[in-house]
């Protein structure tokens, strides 16, 4: 109130200042000018004398009416900024004490309440942008922990938690595919040196800045599908990993920018199938790799009848290396596939006992690069047309 009054008064001096102002200007412009006095005040000069003082009156009203509501306005803002601040205050509050009960949650003894505190941590990033890649992080951290035993037993606790750990992946897939409700595109899920056996990312798109770190994992699951997904400029890293068995299947992916890496990983066993994929732009990386045993595979799948049920890759852009790869055992299959505009490096590489099978390729306009000593290795399997390619390592 204090200040309210105070605003007033000093409105009030400064419209009584202005105005003696403007009258000293006005009788200094008009020489100051002596008043004539006369003995009677006529009606006509009351009229005048009265339209003055109400002029007068209504400016200094005014004047009031316009501080007044200015400060009004004023009050109305800082409570508004008040109420906000609480606001905001309040929803920070209620997301922390969901963030620590979901947390409570993933550290109980029982596979159900471990599944709801998932959900829980879900829908709280869901909720709040600004602590999205926290609750992330923590989601990947489950997944990161020791994996425990499995037994036989289908109630087990082992088989439990790997069914826990899959719903983990369950929830980021949905929230990587077009059209989910809140989408996590743009964040990091780094499930760096973790034990994967299964997971479902079917039909995600990796774009812009979201990054997929599976580095320095052990994959000894039976199935980690990426079948059906999209890169468009995002990174899939699964470098210096460890394929001991099951499958890891890329199949009918479109690899159109970004990067797939398998740097320095170890196949001893189980596929990686890039079957019926489409490499588009991206870079696919299996650079200072080696093979004991298993598949790595491009190409087509037939089905029962023997008909071709998945065509194979096509190369159409971009580049799939296997530079220094060492090879001593298992296949690389490139049945069906179409080399028509993308680069496939495996030069400097070492295929001694690993069969790599090229001779079914469906198209040759641009060969793999490859070393020419690959002609006496009995396990390199070329197509005939390739007797006549000039290609050779850069």
């Amino acid at each position: 109130m204090w200040e309210l009054r105070r605003s007033i008064a000093v409105a009030l001096a400064a419209t009584a200042a202005g105005l003696s102002a403007l009258l000293i200007g006005a009788l200094w412009f008009g020489g100051f000018p002596s008043l004539k006095r006369d003995g009677t005040i006529t009606v006509s000069t009351l009229f005048e004398v009265l339209k003055l003082i109400f002029a007068i009156v209504a400016g200094v009203g005014g004047v009031f009416a316009l501080v007044v509501a200015y400060r009004k306005q004023r009050v109305a803002e800082h409570a508004h900024r008040l109420a906000e601040a609480d606001a905001v205050r309040s929803d920070v509050r209620l997301f922390n004490e969901r963030f620590s009960a979901a947390g409570d949650q993933l550290g109980s003894e029982q596979a159900a309440v471990r599944l709801a505190g998932l959900y829980s941590l879900a829908g709280l990033a869901d909720d709040w942008p600004q602590g999205r890649q926290t609750c992330i992080d923590v989601l990947c951290a489950y997944v990161r922990l020791p994996s425990p035993d499995v037994t036989a037993e289908h109630d087990s606790p082992g088989r439990q938690e790997l069914q826990v750990r899959a719903s983990a992946f369950d929830i980021i897939a949905r929230r990587l595919r077009p059209g989910a409700e809140t989408s996590w595109q743009g964040h990091r899920f780094d499930f760096s040196r973790s034990r994967v056996r299964d997971g479902d990312f079917t039909g995600i798109h990796v774009t812009g800045e979201t990054v997929l770190l599976f580095t320095e994992c052990a994959f000894s699951g039976d199935r980690l599908t990426f079948q059906d997904m999209v890169l468009d400029g995002g990174i899939i890293d699964f470098a210096d990993s460890a394929f001991d068995h099951g499958m890891l299947t890329f199949a009918n992916a479109h690899l159109k920018l970004g990067t797939l890496d398998f740097r320095r990983c170890g196949f001893s066993g189980g596929t990686l199938a890039l079957v019926a994929a489409t490499f588009d732009g991206a870079d696919v990386i299996f650079d200072g790799s080696g093979m004991r045993d298993g598949v790595i595979t491009f190409g087509g799948t037939t089905d029962e009848e023997g008909q071709r049920a998945l065509r194979g890759s096509v190369f159409a852009a971009g580049r799939v290396s296997l530079r220094r790869f060492g090879g001593r055992g298992g296949q690389i299959r490139f049945d069906d596939t179409a080399f028509s505009g993308g680069l496939v490096d495996l030069s400097d590489s070492v295929f001694d006992g690993t069969e790599v099978f090229l001779n079914d390729a469906r198209e040759w306009r641009r060969p793999p690069v490859y070393t020419h000593d690959v002609y006496r290795n009995p396990g390199f399997h070329l197509p005939p047309q390739s007797r006549r390619s000039t290609s050779r390592a850069d």
